[in-house]
């Protein structure tokens, strides 16, 4: 008599494969995506140290017609762009920062160029998002 209706069934390694390359997928994903995110959040970091950056930043939120244009606190917002090149003592700046405000938001424009270690800015201003242009170096 044959037993094979009382053996169990054999059981397929194709979904433990399947599995198993799924989760070497979603985990190569997941670091590329880490990856990625910590190259933009050093770049990012790296533009926001720079001292035009910063310089920029503050005269724009301390102006009072930026303040009374936007609305007060004056922030700077995450996703600006453009870029900064300084080598030693010369560099240049061309980029746009978000700014937000209690009435409106606008965005700050900054063009300048380094030379011995001072930053001459030919373009710095804020532009509301109603239009409205604010000079901030002039």
């Amino acid at each position: 008599m044959n037993n094979d209706f009382n053996q169990a069934p054999k059981k397929s390694s194709n979904g433990r494969i399947f599995l198993i390359i799924g989760g070497i997928f979603v985990g190569l994903c997941c670091i590329g995506a880490l990856c990625v995110g910590g190259i933009f959040y050093t770049a990012i970091s790296a533009i926001q140290s720079s001292d035009v950056y910063i310089d920029a930043i503050a005269k724009a939120s301390t102006n009072t017609e930026v303040a009374n244009v936007l609305g007060s606190p004056v922030t700077p917002g995450l996703m600006m762009d453009g870029e900064i090149n300084v080598e030693n003592d010369s560099g240049e700046a061309n980029f746009n920062v978000p700014l937000e405000g209690s009435i409106q938001n606008g965005t700050l424009h900054v063009v300048a160029s380094k030379q011995g270690g001072v930053w001459q800015y030919s373009q710095l201003y804020v532009e509301a998002a109603d239009g409205t242009r604010i000079e901030l170096e002039k």
